[in-house]
């Protein structure tokens, strides 16, 4: 590598030489001289340079974006569908009449009521309630008075039919239209047992509207009243009088509160049943694990 300190020597005696007339102007130029080539030469050397030089980045250049079309309509992202909640008018428990305070419902129009009247007839429980009610007025030969034989039986069975599929229509389709009354029943479903049971009793007598206000259970009353003097005219002529009738005004009523226990507490029965946990296999006792250990 060439010795830089003997550089300012040499440019001094070649400008002597070749112009002796500038001497002067020469020694400027041979006073910063050195200082041009020292730079010169760093420029040159790449040992000159610190060895942090060689990480230096530099930053990187923006990268060039793209100008928005104005012709160009812009498709906001998909939303999710948000899911309604269901809205009942009929009970989801397989019972067409039952729902839950907390169920979400619009109110029945009067088709709507009709139908759930005759809906609800066609359940299991309004069967068995029709079955069970005629075999026990046959057990006991109660009114209607058709006999004891197999014959008779089938005629109570046909009269409980009529007589409980009249107080349905007459109370949740005719007259829960025309006070303007809902005849579902909802369920309490939370609190004691023994609150849940004076609840659904009570609820013969008190209902609510198709507003939702709290009310006196017209319908019903009205219902069963209107069904009982209805059948004067298909019960035998030794079951046809008002003492009869009024008998049994209070029975369907006394029906009515062991029917809204159904309402109330067979879904939970329900529940239970279908969601019984599975039965698996029987754990083997130690004893018996012992015995299959092989012997040593």
């Amino acid at each position: 590598m060439v010795d830089l300190r003997i550089l300012p020597s040499l440019v001094s005696r070649i400008t002597r030489r070749r112009f002796p007339g500038r001497r002067r102007s020469f020694r400027l130029r041979a006073a910063s001289g050195p200082a041009l080539l020292v730079c010169l030469a760093l420029l040159a050397s790449p040992n000159s340079f610190p060895q942090q030089a060689a990480h230096l980045e530099l930053p990187d250049a923006p990268s060039p974006t793209a100008e928005a079309d104005p012709t160009q309509t812009v498709v906001p992202p998909p939303t999710q569908p948000q899911q309604q909640q269901p809205v009942f008018k009929i009970g989801p428990f397989r019972d067409p009449k039952a729902l839950d305070l907390s169920m979400p419902v619009v109110p029945l129009t009067v088709g709507d009521k009709l139908r759930l009247s005759f809906q609800e007839q066609a359940t299991p429980f309004a069967v068995a309630s029709m079955v069970f009610a005629a075999g026990w007025e046959q057990l006991v030969d109660s009114n209607p008075k058709y006999g004891t034989d197999s014959a008779a039986y089938a005629q109570r069975v046909g009269a409980a039919a009529l007589r409980q599929t009249s107080q349905a229509v007459f109370s949740d389709g005719i007259f829960a239209s025309a006070f303007h009354e809902d005849p579902r029943f909802y369920r309490l479903v939370q609190g004691t047992t023994g609150k849940r049971i004076l609840y659904a009793a009570t609820r013969t007598f008190r209902t609510r509207t198709d507003s939702g206000a709290p009310t006196t259970n017209y319908a019903l009353l009205f219902g069963h009243a209107t069904a009982q003097a209805l059948t004067l005219t298909y019960y035998p002529d030794r079951s046809q009088n008002g003492r009869v009738a009024g008998t049994g005004f209070a029975w369907s009523l006394f029906g009515n509160m062991l029917g809204n226990q159904y309402h109330e507490f067979f879904p939970d029965i329900l529940k239970a049943i279908l969601q019984r946990p599975p039965v698996g296999p029987k754990p083997t006792s130690g004893l018996a694990e012992s015995k299959q250990l092989p012997a040593r």
